[in-house]
């Protein structure tokens, strides 16, 4: 089973924005640029429209947190997440920090080709298709039980927007309820759900 959350809200500083002295201090100090943080970087984010922003890794932050506990109950359930060029595989046996400020320090590492640690690793996405892949869309059908059969479950990691249909399109949508939900939301609602599947097999 493979939850994938694609699409992610997170990326690093635009080089425009190393003249900013913070910034540029920060970046002398770590070698790395650092993550696009809404909660920071408010006044950088002004001129960018709400659709286009990656700036929301607290997003992705709470939302392993929480699937990442589901690890230690669901047999052979594996988390993705994934931006608009790479696929990052986050490994069971991962213990996520709990500071927003260590996680953003991880992301920044990963997205600059400077991790080293084997628990975060690139990856490729599990094989696709339209009968094996599940994606959340409050556009999509209602939950049906014969979904839990499916290998794949796809969530959107973005803050503003909706999921590319270039990409996902040919997949079928489902909803888990009427009204939009935040992502770990969702994914609370679906892997209890899911856990009860597996009770009543």
């Amino acid at each position: 089973m493979n939850i994938i959350i694609a699409e992610t809200a997170i990326d690093l500083v635009p080089d425009d924005w190393l003249t900013n002295p913070k910034i540029k201090k920060y970046y002398k100090k770590n070698k790395r640029k650092p993550i696009i943080d809404g909660s920071i970087h408010q006044h950088l984010l002004k001129s960018i429209p709400l659709e286009n922003r990656k700036d929301r890794p607290d997003i992705l932050h709470f939302s392993l947190l929480l699937a990442s506990g589901y690890q230690k109950i669901i047999p052979n359930l594996k988390l993705f997440f994934s931006t608009k060029t790479k696929t990052f595989e986050v490994m069971p046996e991962t213990k996520l920090p709990r500071s927003q400020y260590r996680f953003n320090g991880i992301l920044e590492l990963l997205l600059s080709n400077q991790n080293k640690s084997p628990l975060i690793q690139n990856s490729n996405l599990p094989p696709l298709t339209v009968d094996n892949t599940i994606l959340f869309s409050t556009k999509g059908r209602d939950l049906d039980p014969t979904d839990f059969q499916k290998s794949n479950f796809i969530f959107g990691g973005f803050a503003h927007g909706s999921f590319d249909d270039k990409k996902y399109s040919q997949f079928q949508k489902v909803k888990l309820i009427d009204q939009p939900l935040e992502l770990w939301t969702a994914l609370s609602l679906f892997l209890g759900n899911y856990k009860t599947y597996l009770n009543e097999l």
